[in-house]
């Protein structure tokens, strides 16, 4: 890996894709990106997390992603992108317009535009790290990479996170930010990709639905048209068009089906419906290599 370009020059913009939010933080809480770029005057590195974005598998059927061993198929390392500041305006395009993103989404520029810190008690502040020299980059494992600035005590490592949505972190060297839950809150917060509302349409019978609520709603009218209360139909009819509708959603997105496929953690929301929880959690343990919640 060539980093001649990097050493002793400073660090002069930092901007985020998809920054990690929960439920009534500032868009920007956590230092977790789907992809991160440092800019060093006119050179530049670029972290995009390979869950997210590779290309690798992207139409492969989604029946491949719930086989036993499917995911290790499409994951991948860690690896920066050397570029110059020109070429990091064509990858950054490239990102907002890539198919796997169905909504507006921009970078974000945390340095120097924002003077908003990003530090909280345990987590780096990005703002201390504006004009300081980058001194080294080291490989520490398949998915972290450690960068040494001048004037910091401690190493930043930036880590590749496939247990929270293929995230890429950047914080101190050792701390890891830890969930025991996944909590399902608005389309534009953490893995709100599961979330009914997020808009990835659904086609099936020659029509198309902008989201699964959409598709779920018309299908569970036509199963229980004519009666007085749709909800006394038999649950196991329900909980079928349940899955049905995630089995068409993750076949039409098959990106969502790898992401899906790395969940780790119990899958929670009152935003979602005991049946959508339901049919979540079948389908995970359809994934041999995902015990059951």
């Amino acid at each position: 890996m060539e980093l001649d370009p990097f050493l002793g020059k400073p660090l002069t913009v930092i901007s985020v894709f998809e920054p990690w939010k929960e439920r009534g933080t500032q868009p920007i809480g956590l230092p977790l990106f789907g992809a991160i770029a440092l800019e060093f005057g006119d050179t530049a590195l670029l972290f995009k997390s390979p869950l997210r974005y590779s290309r690798t598998g992207l139409y492969a059927s989604f029946a491949s992603f719930i086989a036993p061993g499917g995911l290790r198929e499409v994951t991948a390392n860690l690896h920066p992108i050397v570029c110059d500041t020109e070429q990091l305006g064509f990858y950054k395009r490239a990102l907002e317009g890539h198919p796997n993103i169905t909504q507006p989404l921009v970078w974000k520029s945390v340095l120097p535009e924002s003077h908003r810190s990003l530090a909280l008690d345990n987590l780096p502040d990005l703002l201390r790290l504006y004009g300081q020299v980058l001194l080294g980059m080291t490989p520490v494992s398949e998915t972290v990479i450690e960068l040494r600035f001048s004037g910091q005590d401690f190493p930043i490592w930036l880590s590749y996170r496939e247990d929270l949505d293929g995230a890429i972190q950047m914080a101190w060297a050792g701390w890891h930010h830890q969930i025991a839950e996944i909590v399902v809150a608005e389309p534009d917060c953490a893995f709100g990709w599961l979330h009914p509302d997020a808009s990835y349409p659904i086609c099936a019978k020659a029509k198309l639905w902008p989201n699964m609520r959409r598709y779920i709603e018309s299908a569970t009218w036509e199963a229980t048209r004519g009666q007085r209360d749709p909800f006394s139909q038999n649950q196991d009819v329900l909980l079928t068009i349940h899955d049905e509708a995630l089995r068409l959603k993750f076949g039409g997105h098959p990106q969502l089906a790898r992401r899906f496929a790395a969940i780790r953690y119990p899958i929670v929301g009152d935003c979602l419906s005991d049946l959508a929880i339901r049919a979540l959690h079948r389908l995970r343990a359809a994934h041999s290599a995902i015990p059951p919640s």
